[in-house]
């Protein structure tokens, strides 16, 4: 058992774009608890914008401008890449730096960082326009 305000750092590196919404907001809620005070949370996340997710992009970003909290949460990613239909969750949760602001604010962190990532280190064949990925840090 994790010793509350015991932990000067958090790395969740390519995670909790596999938490659906309710699980995201308790993780961030944990985290916090985790955390002493002053300590970070680091965060690098999958976003929609990658060359296998094009599918997706259009209804990511049709869920966003009407306002949905979670654009990037949805439960039938083989619909839209077919490719890897086989190897893929029942659901999946792109993230952004708006939606992982929201969510970590809500619990008390304070937010130094949230960006998009360019990953010039994923194969040209996945790689769309340099937001692949988002990066975040938050502190408590």
């Amino acid at each position: 058992l994790l010793k509350e305000g015991n932990y000067d750092a958090i790395l969740a590196v390519r995670v909790l774009h596999f938490f659906a919404p309710l699980k995201l907001e308790e993780a961030a809620k944990q985290m916090f608890k985790l955390l002493k005070k002053g300590g970070k949370i680091y965060v690098v996340a999958d976003t929609p914008y990658l060359k296998n997710w094009a599918k997706y992009i259009p209804v990511y970003e049709a869920k966003k401008s009407k306002g949905d909290l979670f654009p990037g949460y949805f439960t039938n990613p083989a619909d839209y890449n077919e490719e890897n239909a086989k190897y893929l969750p029942s659901a999946l949760h792109f993230l952004d730096p708006e939606v992982l602001t929201r969510v970590f604010v809500k619990v008390g962190f304070k937010v130094e960082k949230a960006v998009f990532l360019n990953r010039s280190d994923y194969p040209e064949k996945i790689r769309l326009d340099g937001r692949e990925s988002v990066g975040f840090i938050a502190f408590k």
